[in-house]
């Protein structure tokens, strides 16, 4: 059995098995913007996430898990590379969704805040979800912050999330691989399970 206890809130969560029908990944911002060298918001660590990521969905796909992507765009007018008929909105290649997998835009960095992911979801039956993706302080906690308060079963992926360095913005400048254990203490004390994709993929699956 695994659990997680926030002791502030009195969160309780155990799993001792996950349901096929009931659980599903959410793959965060995998984006050429982010993973694709070169680009201005370009995040090493998402970069070495694609050859892993695109084995470990494909066994989440096969044990019967629904894998639904987001990607973050700009709103109309707003100088930037994530705007639509730009490189750097295209999920990268790797890991792109297969035939009939969704794809939530959103605007803001929460997968579920101003989008259909919700509704998506819970059409489908879905209790539990998995986020990976970049960047795990930003987009990837927002995901999973709101899935929490949505009531959902939340999982963070240790080894299936990364992010990159921020400037200084009067704080000194920030570290990438500091940030992602800062995000994953957070989550572990106050929204969900923090489990690698091995651990994760280990759980016994009901149909």
């Amino acid at each position: 059995m695994i659990k997680i206890i926030g002791r502030e809130r009195g969160f309780v969560f155990e799993v001792e098995s996950l349901h096929a029908g009931k659980t599903a990944v959410i793959v965060v911002d995998m984006q050429n913007a982010f993973v694709a060298e070169g680009s201005p918001i370009y995040s090493d660590m998402g970069n070495k996430l694609l050859e892993p990521m695109a084995v470990f969905l494909d066994q989440c796909r096969q044990k019967g898990f629904r894998v639904i992507y987001t990607e973050d765009c700009k709103l109309p007018g707003k100088s930037n590379i994530l705007q639509d008929g730009l490189p750097g909105i295209e999920i990268h290649p790797i890991v792109r969704p297969k035939e009939k997998e969704a794809v939530v835009r959103k605007y803001h960095y929460s997968g579920f805040f101003g989008t259909n992911m919700d509704i998506l979801l819970r059409a489908d039956g879905i209790d539990t979800v998995a986020i990976a993706g970049v960047c795990t302080d930003v987009c990837c906690l927002s995901t999973a912050r709101d899935a929490m308060f949505l009531g959902y079963r939340v999982i963070f992926l240790s080894d299936m999330t990364g992010t990159l360095a921020f400037p200084d913005k009067g704080f000194g400048p920030g570290d990438a691989l500091a940030q992602h254990e800062m995000a994953l203490r957070n989550v572990a004390f106050s929204t969900g399970l923090v489990l690698s994709a091995a651990e994760f993929l280990a759980l016994p699956v009901e149909e």
